[in-house]
């Protein structure tokens, strides 16, 4: 079977520069083509349990910057490294992208400096916004510019106050800096006569006076400019910004009856990077585990893999809160007849036929049955998850044995709750018209290969080589291995007191389970034998 250009091109494009717009076709292999016309359109999503398994259908790969610093894990950030390598020996191109004020070449600065290979691209909104500056093209973005004249920019950075000092040395001077010294803008230390507020303070940071500076932006209709969000996206997870971040202080602003406007970390992406004459949209893939930039990169045509980490679950979870408050608002003006309706379609229409809700009543009365048993079973396990918390929490606080030996646990996530969060991640994503990703890690961090080992231990290691320890030891003398039993004996009792909440579920390690006769072990010894042994080393040797 030969495959012509037109099936080849699969309905994507390249990016024309003439047009200014994606248009195709593009070429790509067979292989791609006869995978990508496999993939189902609708159904469950896509679950991979590392990058490799959909590597061989993109050319390029979009790393979020997310992955690699701020709270990202030493472990993460060396299993994207990883990652990296192994596309660039395929020949693929690998950037990374960041929704942020500051330049690209600090970007991938700061990449590398985290252990990613030569040969990565980077990109972030705040060049996007520099680049258009300096050649005049940003009134396509903001067209409230002027015309005539250099931009007047009031930036945000001036109200700044920093988390730590040493990140403000190592950022330099503010990203427009070179701007206003060439004249291509006209920065400002008021706002009363600025064109536009730019938001160009990192992530972090504390501004002083923030609600008075929006206020005045408002009075003073002066847009303000952020480039942490796509506008669309910012809306899209109003439910979970953190106050005092860029994406609420442009919701607040809009309060208030200014405008803002909002420029994603893919904006202008193909052109800058050189790929737009080369990849089509559907030929690049973005890795990231925010669930915004999966809106933006629908919006782009680019495909996505999220992995359901804990600011995906944030989000998504923050979504359900804030969907179920307004159900309960507008479940208040509904009159009786309508709730019924909505509970329970089926009771409704029994109600209006008199003659046949007999036979339908035993059956009806069961599901609404069921569904009270799994709302009281819902309220009771939140109510349940939020005592531990809190419990948790004043035990973190107040016990110092907790604060030393801090309880590690590795959560992985059962079928109802994987099932549950992707429901909530489809209905998001119906919600706000963007394409479902291409693709699901539900179990981060991500990997090469789903079983690769990881290069940083998972913070489980203390047990594991208290228990590799004893058993290398177990051929050095019957000694140690009491000795062994009895320290594991003791961390456990600190354990227990350190978590008086879990009572009798306490779990042992496996070594000391084994020395109380819960576990058979073939090689344990003997009460006989310790005793024995004793007798035949003496008092003296026993006591040493």
């Amino acid at each position: 079977l030969r495959v012509g250009p037109s099936l080849e091109a699969g309905g994507g494009g390249c990016w024309r520069r003439e047009t200014g717009r994606w248009s195709g076709p593009c070429l790509r292999s067979k292989v791609e083509v006869a995978a990508r016309s496999m993939a189902p359109s609708g159904g469950a999503l896509k679950l991979v349990g590392g990058l490799r398994e959909i590597s061989h259908l993109y050319r390029g790969f979009l790393f979020d910057v997310a992955l690699i610093s701020g709270s990202a894990s030493p472990q993460q950030t060396k299993l994207v490294a990883r990652c990296a390598r192994a596309l660039l020996e395929r020949e693929k191109r690998v950037a990374v992208v960041a929704g942020a004020a500051g330049r690209a070449a600090s970007l991938i600065s700061a990449a590398r400096s985290t252990g990613l290979p030569e040969g990565i691209q980077g990109w972030s909104s705040g060049e996007f916004v520099h680049r258009g500056l300096a050649a005049g093209s940003l009134r396509e973005a903001l067209p409230f510019l002027p015309e005539d004249r250099p931009p007047k920019i009031f930036e945000l950075s001036s109200l700044a106050k920093p988390r730590r000092w040493a990140e403000f040395m190592a950022r330099g001077g503010p990203p427009l800096t070179d701007l206003g010294k060439a004249g291509t803008v006209t920065r400002l230390e008021g706002l009363e006569e600025a064109d536009l507020c730019y938001w160009d303070a990192s992530e972090g940071d504390e501004i002083t006076y923030l609600e008075t500076t929006l206020e005045l932006c408002a009075e003073s209709k002066v847009p303000l400019v952020q480039v942490r969000r796509g506008t669309a996206a910012a809306l899209a997870l109003a439910a979970s910004h953190r106050k005092g971040s860029a994406e609420a202080g442009a919701q607040l602003l809009q309060k208030l009856g200014g405008k803002s406007f909002g420029i994603g970390k893919l904006a202008g992406l193909p052109e800058g990077l050189g790929w737009m004459d080369d990849f089509s949209p559907q030929d690049i893939l973005l890795v990231t585990g925010d669930v915004g930039d999966v809106l933006e990169a629908s919006e782009l045509g680019i495909d996505s893999l999220l992995l359901l980490g804990d600011q995906a679950h944030s989000q998504l979870n923050s979504f359900k809160a804030s969907s179920e408050q307004e159900k309960a608002v507008q479940r208040k003006t509904m009159s009786v007849s309508q709730r019924v309706a909505e509970d329970s379609p089926g009771m409704l229409a029994a109600a209006g036929n008199p003659l046949l809700s007999v036979f339908k009543l035993p059956s009806l009365l069961a599901e609404a049955a069921r569904k009270n048993a799994e709302h009281r079973a819902a309220k009771a396990a939140e109510e349940t998850q939020a005592q531990q918390r809190a419990v948790e929490a004043k035990v973190g606080k107040d016990g110092p044995a907790a604060s030393r030996k801090p309880v590690v646990r590795q959560e992985v996530p059962s079928a109802a709750s994987l099932a549950e969060i992707s429901e909530l991640l489809e209905r998001w994503c119906r919600v706000h018209g963007a394409a479902r990703p291409a693709a699901v890690l539900p179990k981060p961090p991500l990997r090469w290969d789903p079983d690769e080992a990881d290069d940083v231990g998972t913070g489980t290691g203390g047990s594991s080589g208290a228990t590799g320890g004893a058993a290398a030891a177990g051929g050095g003398g019957r000694r140690r291995s009491a000795a062994t039993a009895a320290a594991l004996a003791s961390e456990a009792a600190a354990t227990a007191a350190a978590q008086p909440w879990r009572g009798g579920d306490l779990q042992l390690p496996d070594p000391l389970m084994r020395s109380r006769g819960s576990i058979p072990d073939e090689g344990a010894e003997s009460l006989d034998d310790i005793l024995g042994a004793i007798g035949d080393r003496g008092p003296l040797d026993a006591v040493r």
